[in-house]
């Protein structure tokens, strides 16, 4: 039976897997005195942690792969459309990127510095395409099924924050939280989680490709023969180079956020879905339901619904903070700044 409360449960020892396992291949490495490069990290990360993850799970629940997890077809222009919407968050995403590095530090520096070390392909397939595959089937396909009986916003909120735990640290937490709350809403608008992935493996591979084109071109325009990698290497971005960086990400959002809600706005339309209230649904109603006539002006206020028999539908009375909940959020705030601490006593 697929509650609120099995959620619970999975994100917990899901977590505790997470936590346990990074010890266990850190230990390993230690003991064993390996040098373990960027692409044995990576695959251990996906295919020994997410993607055993998600097999576990639908062994054991015997979940149907089109109707528990989401995968369904995608119409191509939705696809273009997800595309765009990826393109359109970057900046959002960035800035948060940029703002929590004032506080915490940038925990994937060291990643991409050893990424410009190997072909562009290989960092595709690692970087976005296994990711966008097991990552979303993990927090977005599994968390959706399991809470389907919560509000949207609930359900929504409890994506981006799974989203956010099972990296393990504080800095990619915070923009992963809010991108998993806009992928799963998408999910919700197109029954299918082949639109996250879509978003997903963009926003990686948009990244990716930006990082090994100016690595390019500083190695041949810079008459000093410094490329990115050392740049990077070398030092932590002083406070200047941030606010400088805040600044161009904020004109960046105010140009692509009307980009945003029109695109947004497209594909809510082209599904027959209503955004007036939907916060307050049943995810499952929300879902399956469609209008003939939806209202995409987006300017009316939520509340606004609550005299509309339309949005009268409320969720279960099965409580979704419960313990498990709790103590996946402490666990994960323990472990994060552990690696908050470790980092900047080796740096």
């Amino acid at each position: 039976m697929f509650s609120a409360n099995r959620g619970n449960k999975f994100q917990l020892a899901t977590l505790i897997y997470f936590i346990l396992g990074n010890l266990l291949f850190g230990l390993l490495i230690g003991l064993s005195g390996l040098e373990v490069g960027i692409i044995t990290s990576v695959l251990v990360s996906q295919f020994l942690m997410v993607g055993l993850t998600v097999v576990t799970y639908i062994f054991i629940t015997k979940a149907s792969l089109k109707n528990d997890l989401f995968i369904k077809p995608l119409a191509w222009i939705d696809v273009l459309i997800c595309i765009g919407l990826a393109w359109t968050i970057m900046p959002i995403l960035s800035f948060i990127n940029v703002l929590s590095q004032f506080v915490v530090k940038n925990q994937i520096e060291d990643a991409l510095v050893d990424l410009l070390n190997i072909p562009l392909i290989l960092t595709l397939f690692l970087t976005a395409v296994c990711p966008a595959i097991l990552e979303e089937l993990l927090s977005r396909s599994i968390i959706l099924r399991n809470y389907q009986t919560k509000t949207v916003l609930a359900t929504c909120l409890l994506s981006g924050m799974f989203f956010g735990f099972i990296h393990l640290n504080i800095n990619q937490f915070l923009y992963a939280f809010v991108m998993g709350i806009i992928m799963c809403f998408i999910v919700m608008i197109t029954d299918s989680v082949l639109s996250s992935m879509v978003i997903h493996f963009t926003i990686n591979a948009t990244g990716t490709i930006t990082l090994y084109l100016v690595n390019a071109m500083m190695k041949i325009f810079d008459n000093s023969g410094v490329a990115m990698d050392q740049m990077m290497s070398s030092a932590d971005p002083t406070t200047a180079q941030l606010l400088l960086s805040l600044v161009m990400m904020f004109f960046l959002i105010l140009f692509f956020t009307p980009l945003t809600y029109l695109l947004l706005k497209l594909l809510m339309r082209r599904h027959n879905k209503q955004f007036k209230g939907s916060w307050r649904m049943v995810t499952s109603e929300f879902m399956r339901r469609h209008v003939e006539v939806a209202d995409h002006s987006f300017s009316k206020d939520i509340e606004t619904a609550k005299e509309a028999d339309t949005y009268k539908l409320m969720p279960s009375e099965e409580k979704f903070k419960s313990w498990p909940l709790m103590l996946s959020a402490i666990l994960f705030l323990v472990f994060a700044l552990m690696v908050e601490f470790t980092s900047r006593s080796i740096g």
